[in-house]
């Protein structure tokens, strides 16, 4: 079996069960459910880190964005944790029927 590629990444980041429910309309994208996407990547025999590295790989060619923001949670203790969201979206034409 050939080693999964940007095709397949393409296949994974447009498949309608993939994405979030949520989008922006005034951008007309949908966003992808990362956890998903890299799954559907993972059952093709990749790693975890060569799987998230080719699905942003292909929501760029998509022309799609991958947005990355940092927040800080309170912990207990009154110390504050800062943690990594990325939110991953790809043009709504580009969506897989």
């Amino acid at each position: 079996m050939p080693e999964p590629d940007v095709k397949d990444a393409i296949k994974a980041v447009t498949d309608p069960a993939n994405l979030s429910s949520f989008g922006d309309s005034r951008r007309a994208v949908r966003h992808v459910d990362e956890r998903k996407a890299v799954a559907a990547l993972r059952e093709l025999g990749l790693g975890r880190a060569e799987a998230r590295n080719l699905a942003v790989q292909a929501i760029g060619e998509l022309g799609g964005e991958v947005e990355t923001r940092v927040e800080t949670q309170g912990q207990g203790g009154g110390g504050s944790r800062p943690r990594v969201i990325e939110t991953w979206s790809v043009p709504v034409d580009a969506v897989r029927e």
